[in-house]
């Protein structure tokens, strides 16, 4: 008899051992799907849409490029860096400065058609809605100067 109950319990404390392993195991799946629905959204990856979105805010004011001037096209300026290469679209609105610090050291506002091919330009852009990639203002240092120039 006492064999018997020994028995009984050991199988019903076996039971008990698995059932609660089978719960824990469901509840750690449970949490890992919750935290991968409810994932920081900085942590996933924007698609162009949202990217464009939340560069038009209002709550950023101007995005910047950087780049030697490789191309000028009506108002569109292409500016190219490592590599890498964007044109912008430069308004009337578009204030420009200009300083060449190894040649002149004086910083005067300048006109669009005195941006030369060659000029490396400091641009803060503005982005709208459409994704147009706009110049808000720019600032020319002029060629590039090679060490002893």
């Amino acid at each position: 008899m006492i064999k018997k109950t020994l028995i009984i319990s050991l199988s019903a404390g076996l039971i008990v051992l698995i059932l609660v392993g089978v719960s824990i195991s469901y509840l750690f799946k449970l949490q890992a799907e919750k935290d991968t629905n409810n994932q920081n959204p900085f942590d996933q990856e924007f698609s162009s849409q949202q990217s464009t979105q939340a560069l038009s805010s209002n709550t950023i004011i101007s995005v910047v490029a950087f780049g030697k001037v490789s191309n000028i096209d009506g108002l569109n300026v292409t500016l190219t860096n490592r590599g890498d290469s964007i044109t912008i679209l430069f308004p009337d609105s578009a204030e420009i400065t200009y300083s060449n610090i190894a040649s002149d050291q004086s910083v005067k506002l300048i006109n669009f058609n005195e941006i030369k091919i060659g000029d490396e330009l400091n641009v803060n852009l503005k982005i709208s809605q459409d994704g147009a990639i706009q110049a808000t203002s720019a600032f020319d240092s002029g060629p590039e100067l090679t060490p002893g120039e």
